[in-house]
């Protein structure tokens, strides 16, 4: 097993619940420690952030994860010329967990003990497991710590293979206009319906600037249908000079187009991969429900990082990948949400899906029986066995995130808003007896993530901090509850000239044959100052193209010296990339 953490006391919470954050009230508690501090301190003094992890409990969560090293970060002759009291076996900043989490220590024994099963039992894994965890259930104790994360029943969820290969799966059953032209939930008579006048069910509504996987996923899945890209395909757009959207247009999309009554289903990202915005998911759904129109959700960038009611909201389906917030490995395995109301129906009312023997009844499921009967709940929809190394990953990462309730106890009035509402403006189908509620896990690392965006923006925006020659944008979401646990930085170039309208934007970089282009030209400031800030002084994040870099303090492992160190290194950076470019 790996080494066991400090002991530490379950402490009672210390900070708000996370549904009635306050960002004032955190700068306020800011503003007393800096006066506890002296006359002297200011609020972007390192001892500020030095006092918020000495009273936090949850500091302990970073003694479970490996954090690379700034030996494994940085080049050796910058580290000692730019920081020369550095040790190189001092941990990095580790700022790009939207990308990929670091290595639980736990998921590293996890997988050691599934290879040592292998080469001792072999085949015999899957029944006679020398560690009690038998291959062919070993979905099971997964399944239910990801629908505690998701805010879902056990039934609901379940997982396999990545993200883009279950939305296929998932649209396979949900969209299919070209058999069901009016939706895959319509129980009348087609001809009548047709007879009427009744229009078809083709329309996807998704957002602009969604990560291209799920663009070109919608693309395909329309064109297999045999409906048009250009008429079918439905984008929700910015207003112009913004590059977040905003609730009020998206309700009043989906009203004009539930009018219409041509759309099948919205897929949304529960947190936006690019500006990091937290979309209003309950009420969002509820409002494509009123028009029949099936709510989707794609949880890349919401799994493990926001809490989500997904039973509660009434979404009809959604999927995630587990490698970024859920540091589950590069390319670890996904997971999908199928909601109860979907797979409670009658025998000859159950959703076609895209079958496979392990989405078969577990009782006669290596009887090999002709005929496909589905697992009861999401499990149906599992196609083949999962990857056990990949399980055994995903199963320490998650047993990682489970260990904040061993040190805080969240008091009874919060742990009560958990579980009885939706905290978010009201779900799809109003009051349920059997509520599921946020979980156990994310209300707590929910509460702190908003404590270290907040101190990440507050020192980004303190007025001197950054250099006013430089004219640094957050993109992301101001409010901490339309946001996750990053934020979005856009880096406008220093020496362009005035212009009197807006500048076309620049090509993407692009690669030879065979090869991946870096993410943004390696000229823009944006992209010299992360380079120096990543060799130099260990941070890593990363940068989109054109001109955004995202930091993302997770509360799994981030601590508040950490968000400090990072604002400094950024902001020595941009300085020190200034003054080479005269």
């Amino acid at each position: 097993m790996p080494s066991a953490a400090p002991a530490t006391a379950t402490a009672a919470f210390p900070y708000q619940h996370h549904e009635d954050f306050d960002p004032q009230h955190f700068r306020d508690e800011l503003q007393h420690i800096a006066k506890q501090l002296g006359p002297n301190a200011q609020l972007t003094d390192r001892a500020i952030a030095e006092s918020l992890d000495a009273a936090d409990p949850l500091n302990a969560m970073r003694h479970h994860y490996h954090i690379p090293t700034l030996a494994d970060v940085c080049d050796p002759a910058a580290l000692s010329q730019s920081n020369p009291d550095a040790k190189p076996t001092d941990e990095a900043l580790y700022m790009c967990g939207n990308s990929l989490g670091p290595l639980p220590k736990l998921s590293e024994h996890y997988v050691g003990q599934e290879l040592d099963a292998w080469k001792r039992k072999a085949v015999i894994g899957h029944f006679g497991h020398p560690y009690n965890r038998p291959w062919t259930s070993m979905d099971i104790h997964v399944s239910e710590m990801c629908a505690d994360i998701v805010g879902a029943k056990p039934s609901e969820v379940t997982v396999m293979g990545s993200l883009t290969g279950n939305l296929h799966s998932l649209l396979a059953t949900f969209y299919r206009p070209a058999v069901k032209p009016f939706g895959v939930g319509f129980r009348g008579d087609v001809d009548e319906a047709r007879q009427r006048g009744q229009k078809v069910r083709h329309k996807i509504v998704y957002e602009l600037k969604a990560f291209p996987s799920d663009r070109y996923a919608l693309g395909s899945v329309i064109e297999l249908n045999g409906f048009d890209v250009e008429t079918s395909l439905v984008a929700l757009a910015p207003r112009p000079g913004s590059k977040t959207l905003e609730e009020q247009d998206i309700l009043d999309t989906l009203d004009r187009l539930g009018r219409e009554g041509e759309t099948a289903l919205v897929l949304l990202g529960g947190v936006q991969y690019f500006t990091g915005q937290f979309f209003n998911l309950p009420r969002l759904c509820a409002k494509a429900h009123e028009h029949g129109i099936l709510f989707g959700v794609d949880l890349a960038h919401g799994f493990a990082n926001v809490p989500l009611k997904l039973h509660d909201w009434n979404v009809d389906f959604a999927a995630w990948c587990t490698y970024k917030y859920g540091s589950s490995g590069p390319g670890g395995m996904g997971g999908l949400f199928v909601h109860q109301r979907w797979t409670d129906l009658a025998a000859d009312e159950q959703l076609t899906r895209p079958a496979g023997w392990y989405g078969h009844e577990r009782q006669t499921r290596f009887s090999m029986p002709e005929h496909f009967k589905p697992v009861a709940g999401a499990g149906g929809w599992q196609v083949s066995n999962g990857s056990v190394l990949d399980m055994a990953s995903l199963r320490g990462s998650l047993e990682t995130l489970f260990k904040v309730k061993q040190l805080v106890q969240l008091p009874k009035s919060a742990t009560a808003a958990t579980q009885n509402g939706n905290g978010s403006g009201g779900g799809a189908g109003g009051a349920d007896a059997e509520a599921v509620g946020y979980g156990t896990v994310m209300p707590i690392l929910r509460a702190r993530s908003l404590r270290l965006t907040s101190y990440l923006e507050l020192l980004l925006t303190s007025p001197g901090f950054l250099p006013d020659s430089v004219d640094v944008k957050l993109v992301t979401p101001s409010d901490p509850k339309q946001r996750g646990s990053q934020l979005c930085i856009q880096f406008p170039e220093t020496d362009a000239a005035p212009a009197t309208a807006p500048p076309a934007p620049a090509p993407a970089p692009t690669g030879a044959d065979g090869e991946v282009p870096p993410p943004i030209d390696d000229k823009k400031l944006v992209a010299r100052a992360h380079a120096r800030a990543e060799k130099r002084r260990g941070l890593v994040a990363d940068i989109r193209h054109p001109d955004i870099l995202r930091l993302a303090p997770l509360a799994q492992y981030s601590s508040f010296v950490d968000v400090f160190r990072t604002a400094e290194a950024l902001r020595v950076s941009i300085l020190e990339e200034i003054e080479a470019s005269k």
